[in-house]
């Protein structure tokens, strides 16, 4: 693993665990997925990039990496979890929405700009167009996108 991603995945997931002791939720995708320790590392780091820039453009919708994708399933599985993460970082009356039917269209891929933007940031270049991407790059996108909804 490149010195650069160690010292972004360190960064991401000490951050995330400022808000949310994931320690558990780590665990579990180890198992579930059989991922070494460095792609758990990588799926938890790139959902808190993701998560990263959500708060600071929470009206856009970001299109999700296929690692951070893993990770993100198993904290929906959570209910106490992904609420407690939410408000945390949102807010009262915030909910993420996980869409699964935004991939392919025009939206998400104009989205795809905000999934980029986010990786940028830490130094990561994803590919202009996510169907550019190899399907088997964790870092390429998966079938879903996230925003976040604010109750009135």
């Amino acid at each position: 693993m490149p010195a650069r991603f160690a010292r972004i995945t360190r960064r991401m997931v000490r951050a995330m665990s400022n808000v949310y002791d994931f320690s558990k939720h780590k665990s579990a995708l180890q198992k579930r997925t059989g991922f070494t320790a460095d792609q758990n590392e990588r799926a938890w780091a790139d959902l808190g990039i993701l998560l990263e820039g959500m708060q600071k453009n929470p009206s856009a919708p970001f299109p999700v990496t296929a690692a951070a994708d893993e990770a993100l399933h198993l904290l929906l599985e959570d209910d106490a979890a992904i609420s407690d993460l939410t408000v945390s970082l949102f807010g009262d009356g915030a909910t993420i929405i996980h869409d699964p039917t935004a991939y392919g269209t025009p939206a998400f891929a104009s989205a795809w700009a905000n999934t980029r933007g986010a990786f940028a940031a830490h130094g990561v270049d994803l590919p202009a167009d996510y169907r550019d991407a190899d399907k088997s790059d964790p870092r390429s996108a998966a079938a879903c996108w996230l925003v976040i909804h604010k109750a009135a």
